[in-house]
């Protein structure tokens, strides 16, 4: 073999190792320089370097926005449920009175009752002050328990609505 034969297989096999960034040539001289080469060779080819909130997410680790995103809706949903949950009971207070108000009409035998009495009243206008004008008054005892019964089923229906939502 020639001279230029073997810096030619020499100049090889130190691209090979470049290339590849394994280090096979028996030579120490080379072995030293082909080392640093594929060194730098693989640290220009690796990717660059991710956060640690990236190299989480990629192992299935969850990153500190997605937590607190997460935390947020577990709060807007407790703060809605603690809502409806006070919305019930002001329903649940307000149909036991009407209960007890209903019974009592169902013991009166007039036509009117002096106890209880239903207005309508409509906001009016008078120059720069608005307030409420009275439209009638109903006072018949069985029109009111009638009223009552109505309002009852409205409640029982809002009260189910309210806990199938805090049931979620």
């Amino acid at each position: 073999m020639n001279k230029n034969s073997k810096n030619n297989s020499k100049e090889n096999q130190n691209t090979n190792i470049i290339a590849t960034g394994i280090v096979t040539v028996g030579n120490e001289g080379l072995n030293k320089g082909t080392e640093e080469a594929a060194n730098k060779t693989a640290e220009a080819t690796k990717e660059p370097k991710k956060d640690a909130a990236e190299k989480g997410a990629a192992n299935g680790e969850k990153t500190l926005e997605q937590i607190q995103r997460e935390l947020k809706a577990k709060i807007k949903q407790i703060e809605d449920q603690k809502e409806a949950a006070r919305k019930r009971e002001i329903f649940i207070k307000t149909q036991e009175e009407l209960k007890e108000l209903k019974n009592t009409l169902l013991k009166t035998k007039e036509f009117e009752t002096d106890f209880c009495k239903l207005r309508l009243e409509k906001l009016a206008s008078v120059g720069y002050n608005t307030e409420f004008k009275p439209m009638f008054t109903i006072s018949n005892s069985e029109i009111l328990t009638e009223f009552c019964e109505w309002l009852d089923e409205k409640i029982v229906n809002k009260v189910h609505e309210l806990e199938a939502e805090l049931l979620k």
